[in-house]
C-alpha cells in the first residue's frame, strides 16, 4: 500500500483528524519532492527537513502521546463517574 493510501485510510477510519492529515500529506509531498531514487535535492533542504521534522512531531504527539495522556487520566475516574458517563451516553465507553 502506498503511503497516500495509507493516510487516506486512516482519514476515512477516523484515526486521525484534518490537521494530522495535513501534516502527514505535507510530509509526504514535500519529503517526496527533496528525495528521488539515485538523487537529493540540496537546495533548500534545511529549512525543509526542519519543517518535516516539526510536522513529524506534532503528529506523533497528536495521533500518539495525547490519546496516551488523555487515557492514563481518564482512567483516574472512580467506576461511579464512568456510569454517570456511560448512562450520558447511552453507551458503554470503549477503553484502549
Amino acid at each position: 500500500m502506498r503511503l497516500y493510501e495509507a493516510i487516506g485510510n486512516l482519514v476515512k477510519e477516523g484515526r486521525i483528524n484534518e490537521r494530522t492529515q495535513k501534516a502527514l500529506d505535507a510530509v509526504r509531498v514535500k519529503g517526496g519532492e527533496l528525495v528521488h531514487p539515485g538523487q537529493i535535492d540540496l537546495v533548500g533542504t534545511t529549512a525543509i527537513a526542519n519543517q518535516l521534522f516539526m510536522l513529524a512531531n506534532v503528529v506523533v504527539q497528536e495521533a500518539i502521546a495525547v490519546d496516551r495522556e488523555i487515557d492514563a487520566i481518564y482512567a483516574t475516574l472512580s467506576p461511579d463517574q464512568l456510569a454517570h458517563i456511560e448512562k450520558r451516553n447511552g453507551k458503554p465507553i470503549s477503553t484502549p
